[in-house]
């Protein structure tokens, strides 16, 4: 990351106010900001990311070494979290899951199917470029 933001697509990361504990949108990240571990609405997340429309990424980072391991990390935790966002932010806080390792796939399908967005380690080219695209 960035150590000055400016308009070159770079992020830089600022404290979360509050003791990091974000309960109202008026104290969400403005871009190119983001929060490191902080609690949104009332759950942890890894990293709070502003997007240039105005929405939010709540990302979750996840390693599995299992396919069993991997309903408790992604299904159990990380899509319940994305019900919990969905309910308290709307349309307005987009959930993500950034994966590496061992996921059996009923459990990556099941997930999705409860508004989870998937990103791979190895694809953060991707995702960063996503992100910025989000006008």
């Amino acid at each position: 990351m960035c150590a000055k933001c400016s308009d070159d697509g770079h992020f830089e990361r600022t404290s979360a106010p509050h003791q990091a504990k974000i309960t109202d949108p008026i104290h969400y990240p403005k871009y190119p900001n983001f929060y490191g571990e902080c609690t949104v609405h009332g759950r942890k997340v890894d990293l709070f990311i502003a997007l240039p429309n105005g929405r939010m990424i709540a990302l979750e980072a996840k390693d599995s070494s299992s396919g069993l391991n991997s309903v408790k990390r992604l299904n159990n935790d990380t899509a319940a979290k994305a019900k919990h966002f969905a309910t308290e932010g709307g349309k307005n806080i987009v959930n993500v899951a950034l994966l590496s390792g061992v996921f059996k796939l009923s459990s990556l399908v099941s997930a999705q199917n409860s508004g989870l967005f998937l990103v791979w380690s190895h694809d953060l080219d991707g995702f960063i470029e996503w992100v910025k695209s989000q006008t």
